[in-house]
Protein backbone atom coordinates (compact mmCIF):
# COMPACT_ATOMS: atom_id res chain seq x y z
CA UNK A 1 0.00 0.00 0.00
CA UNK A 2 1.13 3.33 -1.05
CA UNK A 3 0.94 5.96 1.51
CA UNK A 4 0.94 9.88 0.45
CA UNK A 5 1.99 11.98 2.60
CA UNK A 6 1.43 15.55 2.82
CA UNK A 7 5.22 17.83 3.33
CA UNK A 8 4.78 21.24 2.97
CA UNK A 9 2.88 21.50 -0.63
CA UNK A 10 4.14 18.64 -2.28
CA UNK A 11 3.54 15.11 -1.64
CA UNK A 12 6.09 12.20 -0.91
CA UNK A 13 5.20 8.55 -1.95
CA UNK A 14 6.62 5.61 0.12
CA UNK A 15 5.63 3.76 2.92
CA UNK A 16 7.04 5.92 5.52
CA UNK A 17 8.44 9.25 5.76
CA UNK A 18 11.73 9.25 4.50
CA UNK A 19 12.22 10.62 0.89
CA UNK A 20 12.59 8.08 -1.54
CA UNK A 21 15.61 7.89 -4.14
CA UNK A 22 14.19 7.31 -7.83
CA UNK A 23 17.73 6.20 -9.12
CA UNK A 24 18.28 3.60 -6.56
CA UNK A 25 16.47 1.70 -3.26
CA UNK A 26 18.34 3.33 -1.07
CA UNK A 27 16.52 6.26 1.38
CA UNK A 28 19.03 9.70 1.07
CA UNK A 29 18.49 12.26 3.67
CA UNK A 30 15.91 14.38 3.81
CA UNK A 31 18.45 17.36 3.83
CA UNK A 32 19.41 16.52 0.28
CA UNK A 33 16.23 16.75 -1.42
CA UNK A 34 15.18 20.44 -1.66
CA UNK A 35 11.70 19.19 -3.48
CA UNK A 36 10.52 18.70 -0.01
CA UNK A 37 11.04 22.88 1.39
CA UNK A 38 8.88 25.17 0.84
CA UNK A 39 8.69 27.48 -2.22
CA UNK A 40 8.99 31.43 -1.06
CA UNK A 41 5.94 33.29 -2.47
CA UNK A 42 6.58 34.11 -6.25
CA UNK A 43 5.31 36.77 -8.70
CA UNK A 44 5.39 35.00 -11.85
CA UNK A 45 3.14 34.32 -14.72
CA UNK A 46 1.03 32.40 -13.08
CA UNK A 47 1.10 34.52 -9.68
CA UNK A 48 -1.33 33.17 -6.96
CA UNK A 49 -2.56 30.54 -9.32
CA UNK A 50 -4.08 26.75 -7.70
CA UNK A 51 -3.21 24.49 -10.53
CA UNK A 52 -4.21 20.94 -11.49
CA UNK A 53 -1.68 18.83 -13.20
CA UNK A 54 -3.71 15.56 -14.43
CA UNK A 55 -0.36 13.72 -15.33
CA UNK A 56 0.38 9.84 -14.73
CA UNK A 57 3.69 9.50 -15.23
CA UNK A 58 5.56 10.51 -11.76
CA UNK A 59 8.52 12.33 -12.45
CA UNK A 60 7.34 14.69 -15.40
CA UNK A 61 4.61 15.48 -12.40
CA UNK A 62 7.46 16.64 -10.24
CA UNK A 63 9.20 18.66 -12.91
CA UNK A 64 5.91 20.63 -14.32
CA UNK A 65 4.94 21.18 -10.48
CA UNK A 66 8.36 22.54 -9.59
CA UNK A 67 7.80 24.90 -12.94
CA UNK A 68 4.75 26.03 -11.90
CA UNK A 69 5.61 26.97 -8.40
CA UNK A 70 9.06 28.71 -9.44
CA UNK A 71 6.57 30.99 -12.17
CA UNK A 72 4.29 31.91 -8.79
CA UNK A 73 1.96 29.25 -8.61
CA UNK A 74 0.33 29.38 -4.91
CA UNK A 75 -0.56 25.27 -5.11
CA UNK A 76 -0.17 22.42 -7.76
CA UNK A 77 -2.70 19.45 -7.38
CA UNK A 78 -1.87 16.80 -9.07
CA UNK A 79 -4.10 13.71 -10.22
CA UNK A 80 -2.52 10.27 -11.31
CA UNK A 81 -5.18 8.34 -12.28
CA UNK A 82 -8.49 8.98 -13.81
CA UNK A 83 -11.08 7.68 -10.95
CA UNK A 84 -9.38 10.77 -9.10
CA UNK A 85 -10.83 13.06 -11.40
CA UNK A 86 -14.70 11.39 -10.75
CA UNK A 87 -14.17 14.09 -7.51
CA UNK A 88 -16.74 16.65 -7.62
CA UNK A 89 -14.93 18.89 -4.71
CA UNK A 90 -11.88 18.71 -7.29
CA UNK A 91 -13.39 21.94 -9.42
CA UNK A 92 -14.07 23.84 -6.11
CA UNK A 93 -10.23 24.08 -5.59
CA UNK A 94 -8.38 25.16 -8.34
CA UNK A 95 -8.09 28.23 -11.16
CA UNK A 96 -6.25 26.40 -14.21
CA UNK A 97 -5.33 23.28 -15.57
CA UNK A 98 -2.84 21.11 -17.12
CA UNK A 99 -4.19 17.96 -18.54
CA UNK A 100 -2.14 14.63 -20.23
CA UNK A 101 -4.35 13.80 -23.00
CA UNK A 102 -4.48 10.35 -21.50
CA UNK A 103 -4.30 8.76 -17.88
CA UNK A 104 -3.18 5.10 -18.42
CA UNK A 105 -4.68 4.30 -21.77
CA UNK A 106 -7.96 6.73 -20.57
CA UNK A 107 -8.77 9.76 -22.84
CA UNK A 108 -9.15 12.89 -20.38
CA UNK A 109 -11.55 14.37 -22.63
CA UNK A 110 -14.56 14.29 -20.70
CA UNK A 111 -12.87 16.14 -17.38
CA UNK A 112 -11.87 18.27 -20.03
CA UNK A 113 -15.39 18.66 -20.83
CA UNK A 114 -16.25 19.07 -17.34
CA UNK A 115 -13.48 21.84 -17.02
CA UNK A 116 -15.11 23.88 -20.22
CA UNK A 117 -18.53 23.85 -18.77
CA UNK A 118 -17.37 25.27 -15.52
CA UNK A 119 -15.41 27.85 -17.25
CA UNK A 120 -12.14 26.47 -15.82
CA UNK A 121 -9.08 27.78 -18.34
CA UNK A 122 -6.89 24.82 -19.07
CA UNK A 123 -4.42 23.20 -21.43
CA UNK A 124 -3.64 19.88 -22.92
CA UNK A 125 0.14 18.89 -22.45
CA UNK A 126 0.69 15.26 -24.30
CA UNK A 127 3.03 13.39 -26.55
CA UNK A 128 -0.18 11.51 -27.67
CA UNK A 129 -1.02 14.43 -30.51
CA UNK A 130 -4.30 14.16 -30.97
CA UNK A 131 -4.18 17.89 -32.43
CA UNK A 132 -7.13 17.37 -34.68
CA UNK A 133 -9.31 16.19 -32.34
CA UNK A 134 -8.41 18.84 -30.01
CA UNK A 135 -9.20 20.92 -32.34
CA UNK A 136 -12.43 20.22 -33.53
CA UNK A 137 -13.88 19.29 -29.87
CA UNK A 138 -11.93 22.21 -27.56
CA UNK A 139 -11.27 25.23 -29.95
CA UNK A 140 -9.50 27.53 -28.77
CA UNK A 141 -7.40 25.11 -26.41
CA UNK A 142 -3.92 24.76 -27.07
CA UNK A 143 -1.97 21.41 -27.15
CA UNK A 144 1.52 21.48 -25.66
CA UNK A 145 3.49 18.71 -27.28
CA UNK A 146 6.22 16.61 -25.20
CA UNK A 147 8.55 17.06 -24.73
CA UNK A 148 8.05 20.63 -23.95
CA UNK A 149 10.13 23.55 -22.70
CA UNK A 150 8.50 24.33 -19.02
CA UNK A 151 8.58 28.00 -20.93
CA UNK A 152 6.54 26.98 -23.60
CA UNK A 153 4.03 25.26 -21.10
CA UNK A 154 4.00 28.32 -18.64
CA UNK A 155 3.04 31.15 -21.51
CA UNK A 156 0.31 28.57 -22.59
CA UNK A 157 -0.93 27.95 -19.55
CA UNK A 158 -1.27 32.13 -19.09
CA UNK A 159 -2.72 32.56 -22.29
CA UNK A 160 -5.51 30.26 -21.56
CA UNK A 161 -6.03 31.99 -18.10
CA UNK A 162 -5.51 36.02 -19.40
CA UNK A 163 -7.74 34.40 -22.47
CA UNK A 164 -10.93 33.40 -19.99
CA UNK A 165 -10.98 36.46 -17.55
CA UNK A 166 -13.69 38.66 -18.09
CA UNK A 167 -13.06 42.04 -20.38
CA UNK A 168 -14.17 45.11 -17.83
CA UNK A 169 -16.49 47.78 -19.54
CA UNK A 170 -13.04 50.06 -19.79
CA UNK A 171 -10.96 47.43 -21.78
CA UNK A 172 -10.14 48.37 -25.54
CA UNK A 173 -9.45 46.13 -27.70
CA UNK A 174 -8.10 46.84 -31.41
Amino acid sequence: MRNRLRAGRFLRYGNDASPMSFLNDRNIPETAFCRFREYPPVSGPLNGLRILLVEDEYLIAMDVETICLEQGAASVSIVGRSAELEDDTLLQEIDAAIIDVMLAGVPTFPFAGRLQQEGIPFIFASAHGQSEYISTHFPGIKLVEKPYAGSDLVQALAEARDASRPQSAGDVIT
